[in-house]
């Protein structure tokens, strides 16, 4: 690009004076030329924001060579006029499309090219670029004559669609790593497709559309599968269409997030299922399904926290729980919200025939509060309980991945053991703004309501929602079950998604898989709200250590501190190192505990009572005294007995970086 000359540099502007254009009018368009080029700042930050860096780049960068194209077109115009006319607007235009390439190209350097090599990759674009600047003037030596002009241009023009191509072939070499940076996909795809990622709902970030889910479950996993994290997708069942007709309809599939990173024989891992797309007209949850999956396997062997989550929990996330639904909701029937089972249905509207699955689970079915038999209602539960094959697949996957041992087959449903009990499952709609947990179909508490009142109350400390009395999971499969409703509309607008609901739902969901393990137990103890790991002091490398400033709280992630779990101090804070305190080989016990005067009560900056205590680990006196990278996970107990969930750090000793898992 800096070998073109058909900028408002001294080559163009001598030309210029040579063709009689004044000074002075070369001046009022230079002016304009530099205007056009800094609102690209205003453009880069839509169209990024809309279709992602790498398209930002390779749309700008066509969109200059195109303006460049009616420039160029000038030179061979005799009219005076008209030349002049068509080159100010072809270089004037070609700005823009400069300015957007170059920041982002620059931002794309800041997300792909690692620190330590940033500088040298910089300093070879900053020679490259002064190297092609000089060959211009070059060239107006050799040609001094003005009338060359078109020769220096067509030189450059070249240039310029040698750095289009450049960049597409170079971008697309690269994709696999480009694609672990964005949530948006490039032009072309990944699989040989141009995918339709538009938001669906109104200008903003994109939100993917339902074939496009389906082409990205299939490339996270052939992104991210590895023998160190295990994602793959599982068929568990085929929609309405489906089964009537194998040409028709679709799979359901799940998508299984796991890591493998520690011994498995020495890990019970637990359980955590969730569920979005039911209704089809909700356009939110899929796509927060999506970038919390593309956040945990980023974010593995990365980040110490996500790591320890996923090598003692399995995720199963159901994105398209009505996919037959979704494909019409995006086309003919925005306002679809149950399946396309129409049996004896036909005198409905057509967007109101079908099941609504949310009311087709076997748990509580028949009940006439919150469900009709009236097949035309949206709100219609089907001819029997679990009638649709949509249902059933949901239930049978469900059944087959969580613990049958804490299952009861008697009714009423009694309290599940706070200590023994595992699993988590969510079903994520919207819209209100609220979290629903059991009991939803009678004005009644269920046996687990302390318990789960603890565990609603952590999410709503990050999503800010009401909450409000799912109940089939908690009532067939005893995973404590609770359900998101996003936002406050069914299409929401993808600005507020981006900025609202995805921010405090990813934390929440991150929670939720954090607790899996004893989501009745753990969520009533002490969270730890911050670990800090030192840098690094060596005295000499077997007494090299690090400290560990911890702030715990039983209050801090409590969206209420009125609750009775929100009340209690914390008595003890257990750090562990190398080995998880949930793995079965840990057998020797936390490495460091802190208590009494080793921890200070004080006010966190949300004004809530936290505990905060120092710890000191040295290096020698780990079980591997060798130099390199440690985990370090921290939990808590308060003055009730009641153990908090497990967070971890890492630490290098003698060299790397926590940051690089």
């Amino acid at each position: 690009l800096y070998s073109n000359v058909l900028t408002f540099g001294a080559i163009m502007t001598a030309y210029l004076v040579w063709r009689g254009i004044s000074l002075e009018q070369i001046g009022i368009w230079r002016g304009v030329s530099a205007a056009v080029g800094l609102a690209g700042t205003f453009v880069y930050k839509i169209l990024s924001a809309r279709i992602g860096l790498v398209n930002s780049g390779m749309l700008s960068v066509t969109v200059q060579f195109c303006c460049l194209s009616i420039g160029y077109a000038s030179l061979f115009v005799d009219n005076l006029t008209i030349s002049f006319a068509m080159l100010i607007v072809g270089v004037c235009s070609s700005r823009i499309g400069l300015w957007v390439f170059d920041i982002s190209v620059t931002q794309l350097m800041q997300l792909n090219v690692a620190d330590d090599v940033r500088g040298e990759v910089g300093g070879v674009q900053s020679s490259l670029n002064s190297f092609f600047f000089l060959l211009s003037f070059g060239l107006g030596i050799l040609l001094p004559d003005p009338a060359s002009f078109h020769v220096y241009a067509s030189i450059g023009y070249i240039f310029v669609a040698a750095a289009v191509v450049c960049f597409a072939v170079g971008v697309y070499s690269k994709r696999d790593s480009l694609a672990k940076l964005e949530t948006h996909y490039f032009f072309w795809g990944r699989v040989g497709r141009c995918f339709d990622c538009r938001c669906l709902t109104a200008r903003g970030v994109a939100l993917r559309d339902f074939l496009c889910s389906l082409a990205w479950m299939q490339d996270l996993v052939q992104t991210y599968n590895s023998p160190n994290l295990q994602v793959t997708r599982i068929d568990i069942g085929d929609s309405f269409l489906k089964t009537r007709d194998v040409t028709k309809g679709y799979d359901i599939y799940a998508l299984k997030i796991t890591g493998n990173s520690t011994a498995s024989s020495n890990i019970t891992k637990s359980t955590m299922m969730v569920t979005s797309g039911m209704h089809p007209r909700e356009y939110a949850p899929p796509e927060l399904l999506q970038r919390w999956a593309t956040q945990l396997v980023q974010a593995y062997g990365v980040d110490a926290d996500t790591t320890a989550i996923l090598d003692h929990a399995e995720i199963h996330l159901v994105i398209q729980v009505n996919p037959d639904g979704r494909a019409l909701a995006e086309t003919t029937q925005p306002t679809r919200r149950k399946n396309l089972n129409e049996a004896n249905a036909q005198s409905c509207p057509k967007d109101q025939t079908g099941v609504d699955l949310n009311r087709n689970f076997p748990f509580q079915w028949g009940r006439t509060s919150g469900s009709s038999s009236n097949k035309c209602a949206q709100t219609y539960r089907g001819s029997a309980a679990a009638s649709e094959p949509e249902t059933q697949a949901i239930v049978n996957y469900a059944l087959s991945i969580f613990p049958t041992s804490q299952r009861q087959t008697v009714s009423p449903i009694s309290a599940y053991p706070a200590e023994t009990t595992s699993g988590v499952f969510i079903d994520v709609h919207a819209a209100g703004e609220l979290i629903i947990w059991p009991w939803g179909y009678q004005e009644a508490k269920s046996p687990n309501h302390l318990d789960l009142q603890a565990l609603v109350n952590k999410y709503i400390h990050f999503n800010g929602y009401a909450s409000s009395g799912p109940d089939d999971a908690f009532g067939s499969v005893a995973s404590a079950g609770v359900t998101f409703e996003l936002g406050y509309a069914r299409r929401q607008d993808c600005n507020y998604f981006e900025n609202s609901i995805l921010p405090g739902n990813l934390q929440a969901l991150t929670y939720a898989a954090k607790v899996s393990s004893k989501p009745y137990s753990l969520p009533k103890g002490p969270d730890i709200a911050s670990m800090i790991v030192s840098q690094e002091q060596v005295v000499n490398l077997p007494g090299a250590f690090v400290t560990v400033t911890l702030a715990v709280s039983d209050q801090t992630f409590a969206a209420s501190q009125a609750l009775e779990s929100a009340q209690q101090t914390v008595a003890l804070v257990r750090i562990h190192v190398d080995v998880h305190p949930y793995d079965t080989s840990d057998t020797t016990g936390p490495l460091v505990t802190l208590s009494g005067s080793q921890l200070q009560v004080g006010v966190s900056s949300e004004g809530s009572p936290t505990t905060m205590g120092v710890a000191t680990i040295f290096l020698d006196q780990l079980l591997d005294t060798r130099p390199g990278r440690h985990a370090i996970y921290a939990d808590a107990v308060d003055s009730d007995g009641t153990v908090g969930p497990v967070t971890a750090a890492c630490r290098f000793w003698s060299g790397g970086c926590c940051s690089r898992w």
